[in-house]
């Protein structure tokens, strides 16, 4: 907030409220027109809608604070920038032509799934299943078994331990075991990965991109003689490809460098965003973005 005075200074300067905790994600609510015998929504999958996901209908914003609903909508396809719904619940006997929607809840595959050990003490497995019970709706949180779970809550010498279950993660032979010793970190951390895990699962339905492009890793040396229109070094790639069906595995060597290449097999200008999503901690980084909004593009991918 550039504008805030007094600002916050040193280290801590970039935290919401100077404390770590994340901010809750505010309703959004989206406009909603009906078209023909369906509705169609001024948002789509760039905004996070998927198919699948519920909304309830009111006819204005104001009617969303004194629950006046008129109805249960579900997504049934999405497009860039719009969505397709069809209406399975009636609570008005007459619909408007228009209005807003809030989003009710996700599709069951991006839930986040928990196990709670057997050895957890008994109020401390209420407590997390009270905390579930006060998840937005919009994002669950399921209590299932370890098979089935993303992460598992133990008890081990008084403190809680979390085990990162992803099988997208145990499979490569990584483990993260978390410990907690104060229950509100834990809720905390709850929000936060059911956060985390939403983002990282969110995938585009259309199959258009998924084979035009390519993400090379190599090791890269530098020209001493080449330089770009900003006088910066340029980089090549040398030796082979190290992403194999998405999987980058090496053994990283002391004064080498490595990058990243993305080819764009499309004859559509394409402008890469990149995110790192670290299972260690569960943050969500910014590694590469651009600058659109002053017009300084100049990253386009072909």
């Amino acid at each position: 907030m550039s504008r805030q005075n007094p600002q916050c200074e040193g280290f801590f300067q970039t935290r919401i409220l100077f404390n770590s905790k994340a901010p809750g994600k505010d309703r959004v609510l989206y406009k909603i027109r009906r078209q023909s015998q369906k509705w169609v929504m001024d948002a789509g999958a760039v905004h996070g809608i998927t198919d699948g996901a519920y909304f309830d209908l009111y006819q204005d914003r104001d009617s969303t604070l004194n629950g006046t609903l008129l109805g249960t909508l579900v997504v049934l396809h999405t497009d860039p920038l719009t969505s397709t719904l069809d209406i399975i619940l009636e609570a008005s006997g007459s619909l408007p032509k228009g209005g807003y929607a809030l989003r009710t809840r996700i599709r069951f595959e991006e839930d986040l799934r928990i196990h709670v050990a057997t050895n957890v003490q008994l109020p401390l497995a209420q407590a997390l299943a009270s905390d579930v019970e006060k998840t937005p709706f919009s994002h669950r949180i399921l209590l299932v078994e370890k098979e089935k779970a993303d992460l598992e809550f133990t008890l081990e010498e008084e403190s809680v331990v979390v085990n990162l279950l992803d099988s997208v993660v145990t499979t490569l032979g990584l483990t993260v075991r978390i410990p907690f010793f104060i229950m509100y970190i834990v809720s905390t951390f709850i929000r936060a990965a059911s956060h985390f895990y939403w983002h990282l699962r969110r995938k585009s339905d259309t199959q258009a991109f998924h084979k035009k492009i390519q993400v090379e890793f190599t090791e890269v040396v530098q020209s001493e003689e080449e330089y770009d229109d900003h006088l910066r070094p340029i980089f090549y790639p040398v030796g082979p490809n190290f992403n194999h069906e998405n999987i980058i595995d090496i053994r990283i060597q002391q004064g080498k460098m490595y990058g990243i290449k993305i080819i764009n097999n499309s004859d559509v200008a394409l402008y890469p965003f990149l995110f790192f999503f670290d299972n260690s901690d569960f943050s969500i980084g910014q590694y590469m973005s651009l600058r659109l909004f002053d017009f300084v593009v100049s990253q386009c991918v072909h």
